[in-house]
């Protein structure tokens, strides 16, 4: 599912292979909006990646991980980070005047609690790993108008496909049997 503010495209294949994202993609000289399939790194064109779809990976570790305080400590540290800048768009909108003044808290961060910090705790040491390699696209929103921080256009854009396959199991008989 590929959106705009205004329209929606879908784009049927028979599995999530790169190729597919990359050749609908070619060309685009937009900003991309995505969650952290891998396929979209080879997309090129500015990105931003979902932090809903971030916030609920360090969830779910939370979840697995009750007792790793060190963890527990990280996200607290993503936490006082990324709320205020996401209330700010929520208060303000999405215009790069009210959100470029975090870049240096964002600048802080990277340079207290991931470039050169050693982490025991396994969690910690992955999403350390994704903070370095998402660094260029995990903030694009604060510095571009209208930006989102979040894909769920392209979630909902995908919401009733998901709700009718549920339904039915398919589209219509034999027609897609790969969903």
């Amino acid at each position: 599912v590929f959106t705009t503010d205004r329209y929606v495209s879908l784009k049927l294949s028979k599995n999530r292979e790169a190729s597919t994202a990359i050749d609908f993609l070619k060309g685009y000289k937009g900003v991309l909006i995505s969650d952290f399939f891998s396929a979209y790194d080879n997309v090129e064109c500015l990105q931003q990646k979902c932090w809903v779809h971030f916030i609920r990976d360090l969830n779910n570790n939370l979840w697995d991980n009750p007792f790793d305080k060190e963890y527990e400590n990280f996200v607290g540290k993503i936490r006082k980070l990324i709320v205020p800048i996401i209330q700010t768009a929520d208060q303000y909108g999405l215009k790069k005047h009210f959100l470029k003044k975090y870049q240096k808290p964002i600048d802080n961060f990277y340079k207290q609690d991931i470039d050169n910090k050693v982490y025991k705790s396994e969690p910690c040491i992955l999403y350390q790993k994704r903070f370095i390699r998402y660094r260029n696209s995990l903030f694009t929103f604060i510095n571009h108008n209208e930006i989102n921080w979040h894909n769920n256009a392209a979630e909902n854009g995908l919401r009733h496909i998901c709700i009718q396959r549920k339904i039915s199991g398919s589209f219509g008989g034999n027609q897609f049997p790969y969903y």
